[in-house]
């Protein structure tokens, strides 16, 4: 018995780079879920966070502190950051662009985390070094 082979459906992005006449660019994925989940969770945690984090948990009450904490953590940064991935996985490009499809003066959102990005990794540069 010969197997068929089975062919996907085209994502939207191909079918629009397609009808355009441009190429498919074929963009790099993560190795595994894990290392994404790990490498999330690196860039949500951040260095200024390990850093300050046991000081100011025993300057604001300690296991108090902690739970107020992680309560905001869950309630506010983790929809945010599915939000932020969600949207690029949709949109099928970056922060500006998406911004940019959504309404054209929106963009100027994307250009802010953006610059937020570069000021952020500028102190941890000033940080580290």
């Amino acid at each position: 018995m010969h197997q068929r082979e089975q062919k996907s459906a085209p994502d939207t992005a191909e079918v629009e780079c397609r009808e355009q006449g441009t190429p498919v660019q074929h963009r790099p994925q993560w190795s595994s879920e894990r290392a994404f989940v790990l490498s999330t969770a690196a860039v949500g945690v951040g260095l200024g966070n390990l850093w300050r984090f046991p000081y100011v948990l025993g300057d604001n009450g300690g296991g108090a502190f902690l739970l107020a904490y992680l309560l905001v953590m869950v309630a506010i940064a983790v929809p945010l950051a599915s939000l932020e991935i969600a949207s690029g996985r949709i949109g099928h490009g970056s922060t500006v662009a998406v911004f940019r499809r959504l309404k054209r003066p929106a963009a100027s959102f994307g250009w802010a985390v953006v610059l937020l990005t570069l000021v952020i990794n500028a102190y941890y540069f000033v940080v580290s070094g």
